[in-house]
């Protein structure tokens, strides 16, 4: 499981990198991050964590330059986490036998007043 700083690392380094290695400077990742805040250290540390989880492959860490990539696990990870919440529809309760009736009689009705409407206008216009 994924704390919100690595997520946000993980989003970050998938916009920018795609599915190839990409060479960053921490300050530059730390940047790209801007409502949260990094230090050096914390994204180093960030960074080490995805790699031995599995996310990212670092193929290159040296001082401040990073060579990394997402991996497969770490794109399926940011697709389920961004499941749309506000497209989930609230459970419905099922119609109960009254319900499937007035639900009857207000389309009967309905159908009554439409053909009624048709067959006066039928008169008049002919």
């Amino acid at each position: 499981m994924l704390n919100d700083k690595e997520f946000s690392v993980l989003e970050l380094l998938k916009t920018f990198c795609g599915r190839e290695y990409k060479l960053f400077s921490l300050s530059v990742l730390c940047e790209g991050l801007q409502p949260i805040s990094f230090s050096l250290e914390e994204m180093e540390s960030v960074l080490k964590t995805l790699d031995e989880k599995g996310y990212v492959e670092i193929k290159y860490f040296k001082g401040e330059e990073v060579l990394i990539k997402p991996l497969p696990l770490g794109y399926s990870v940011i697709k389920h986490e961004q499941k749309p919440q506000i497209l989930q529809s609230p459970p419905q309760k099922p119609l109960t036998k009254k319900d499937k009736l007035t639900v009857f009689f207000i389309c009967f009705l309905g159908s009554l007043i439409g053909s009624f409407a048709v067959f006066v206008l039928g008169i008049l216009l002919c």
